[in-house]
């Protein structure tokens, strides 16, 4: 029997491995030992952010590895000779610089020695619940790899050990062919529970707007997913479609924000991005920007407006009842909100009040607005709408 693979949400991440985290702790109080978890995914997709913020809301310190960039000695520390001292019936193993400081209380050395590690820099003085990412973990070397092994499976290496109910997480790429990457074997993949990450739209528009992303390219591809997503396998031709990493997408959204008019120099931002961007989604961005979508009113405009002119202008995108833009109503919708979730500390009274009366209008349908409602209620300055009558029926 074929069992489809899985792919989880931003959101769901945070459901799964937070159960997780939680019930590591609960191992640990046991004196069992922690599961490690996997996740694996694109790059650019947010895994890190996603599981920095997991990590921020558990309330643990964050701590990220990167396996590609250090060596095996910063992973697991430097190997030094311990020697054993005794103390009556207490046995312990030193340092060889440790010894005098024994003698001196009181232990004998008893003939016998050993090799260990010092601690590496990162674990030192760290005692409370570690969230331990070890970042592009399967694009570290095979020795490498090989020496984590025994912190992902055991959380401790030779002689020292992460604090009491910490959790190890390692992110990876697609051993797909597409990345280069080090193919692990079953033994190593048998020491972690792994699960899948797919790119989800909405938490990277939310991510975009906190970023400052160009507004205009945050439209195309809220308008456009399948370039990332590649849920389009052909085009209205027959011909099949590639798709390019979000990552590519915003350095380039980032190279083409200089520019101040898309259309009145499109031949320029079609050459920046030829050698990076597959061909037919360049022509659906110069499409996108010749149907002037880059030039959607803006959630500063919407907010900072005139109640009525904005509605008036929002209406004429929209459409009427009859001939609902129901497309763009859904990217302005999500700009807007997510706009307000960027900047709620510099949210004014006249902003919230612009952004009540445009839920109140006719502007968005029930179900646009009733999604908005519902992340509404995560924004502090936003909140006091939920009293108005009419939203307070479409949010309940």
């Amino acid at each position: 029997m074929n069992i489809k693979k899985t792919s989880l949400t931003a959101d769901q991440v945070k459901e799964v491995f937070g159960y997780i985290v939680d019930n590591n702790k609960r191992l640990a109080e046991e004196g069992k030992t922690p599961i490690a978890i996997g996740l694996e995914g694109e790059s650019g997709i947010g895994k890190t952010s996603t599981l920095r913020q997991l990590a921020h809301e558990k309330e643990m310190e964050f701590l990220k590895l990167n396996l590609s960039q250090i060596s095996i000695e910063d992973f697991v520390g430097f190997p030094i000779s311990e020697f054993e001292m005794q103390k009556g019936d207490e046995k312990i193993f030193v340092s060889e610089k440790s010894i005098s400081v024994y003698t001196d209380l009181g232990y004998r050395y008893t003939g016998k020695n050993h090799m260990g590690y010092a601690a590496p820099k990162w674990i030192v003085g760290k005692e409370k619940p570690l969230f331990l990412l070890l970042d592009d973990f399967n694009r570290g070397s095979l020795g490498m790899l090989q020496a984590a092994m025994e912190v992902v499976n055991e959380q401790s290496y030779v002689s020292w050990s992460l604090p009491s109910g910490s959790t190890v997480v390692l992110s990876n790429n697609p051993d797909d062919g597409e990345y280069m990457v080090t193919t692990e074997d079953q033994a190593q993949k048998t020491r972690y529970l792994n699960f899948f990450m797919k790119f989800d739209v909405d938490v990277w528009s939310e991510w975009a707007e906190k970023e400052g992303v160009d507004g205009r390219c945050i439209n195309f591809i809220l308008k456009n997913p399948e370039v990332v997503t590649g849920t389009r396998d052909v085009d209205n031709k027959g011909n099949k479609l590639k798709k390019a990493n979000i990552r590519i997408w915003t350095k380039f959204f980032d190279t083409i924000s200089g520019i101040a008019n898309f259309e009145q120099q499109l031949g320029k931002v079609m050459l920046m991005g030829s050698g990076s961007i597959p061909e037919e989604h360049m022509l659906l961005f110069s499409q996108f920007v010749q149907n002037k979508l880059d030039k959607l009113i803006s959630p500063t405009e919407m907010l900072n407006g005139k109640s009525k002119e904005v509605i008036k202008k929002l209406t004429e995108i929209t459409g009427t009842k009859e001939k609902k833009r129901n497309d763009l109503a859904s990217i302005l919708s999500k700009r807007l909100i997510n706009y307000c979730i960027a900047n709620e500390k510099d949210l004014t009274d006249n902003q919230v009040e612009n952004f009540a009366l445009i839920l109140e209008s006719d502007v968005f349908t029930k179900d646009i607005t009733h999604l908005l409602m519902r992340k509404v209620v995560q924004v502090q300055k936003l909140k006091p709408i939920t009293h108005r009558p009419k939203l307070m029926e479409i949010y309940i």
